[in-house]
């Protein structure tokens, strides 16, 4: 069983990972797609310090602060990052950042963009 729980746990971060941009990622899509239930999908994840939605989330927020920092990324808005990852909208973004990061996400360009050219 424990094995099983493993493989599941594997396809869901893969699925996870090709889907993080997709606004339309939830729960109920994922189960459908990797054949298993809701609960299936939780009980995987269950050893987990975070439940499947947060862990969404968190992984959404890195790939933005990676944009955010990167010089390549300069010209992009913040609302094209941040819809480019699967954020549904700007005021959520900017919630949920300020939350995982302290600062707003123009402000943490700036730090992390000013540190790159010093």
């Amino acid at each position: 069983a424990l094995s099983q729980r493993e493989a599941l746990k594997d396809r869901i971060l893969q699925y996870i990972d090709r889907h993080l941009g997709d606004p339309d990622l939830t729960i109920d899509r994922m189960a459908q797609a990797l054949n298993c239930s809701r609960r299936h999908l939780y009980n995987a994840l269950a050893d987990g310090e975070e439940t499947l939605a947060a862990m969404i989330q968190r992984r959404r927020l890195e790939a933005c602060l990676r944009d955010l920092r990167h010089p390549a990324h300069v010209q992009r808005s913040v609302t094209d990052i941040a819809l480019s990852w699967g954020f549904s909208n700007s005021a959520h973004f900017s919630r949920a950042f300020r939350a995982h990061m302290g600062c707003s996400p123009s402000e943490y360009r700036t730090r992390a963009v000013g540190l790159l050219t010093h």
